[in-house]
């Protein structure tokens, strides 16, 4: 078989043809990467401001009678592990549990036995840009109920 040979000028256009890819490529891959790492962050935030609102709402159920009133919301931020996250809203309530869950007083004249109401808003912004992926910033809420144990 006859095989033509390559001149100079057909192996630097190849390899030109070849960077080209190479970067189309790799900045496809970037992108997919740093998708994946995003909500993979939204999902962890997700999970620590579950994990905050309950254990906020266990430290609530047995603190109804302490003086002076336990500040709730500075016992939120820190289970929330020094996320750069910004509170949008934080209310902790006794709760009527025939009317669902409506706010009927402070969570710290709660007695015995009834619900109190711990919820929060956060909101996110993500690290890497994300083409309108995510919004920008990313808004999570959380609602935990629990009964109280104290007065």
């Amino acid at each position: 078989m006859f095989r033509p040979s390559r001149t100079g000028s057909d192996i630097s256009r190849r390899s030109g043809v070849t960077v080209v890819e190479t970067a189309i490529v790799i900045g496809a891959c970037l992108l997919f990467m740093f998708a994946i790492f995003e909500y993979g962050r939204v999902i962890m935030i997700r999970q620590l401001l579950t994990n905050a609102t309950r254990e906020t709402a266990r430290y609530a159920v047995y603190n109804t009678n302490t003086q002076p009133t336990p500040n709730l919301q500075t016992y939120f931020t820190g289970f929330l592990a020094n996320q750069p996250l910004t509170i949008s809203s934080f209310n902790a309530y006794q709760a009527d549990p025939n009317s669902n869950y409506a706010n009927i007083g402070p969570w710290q004249n709660t007695p015995f036995g009834q619900p109190i109401v711990v919820q929060a808003q956060v909101s996110y912004s993500p690290l890497f840009p994300t083409f309108k992926f995510l919004p920008n910033p990313v808004t999570l809420k959380d609602t935990a109920t629990m009964y109280s144990e104290g007065n």
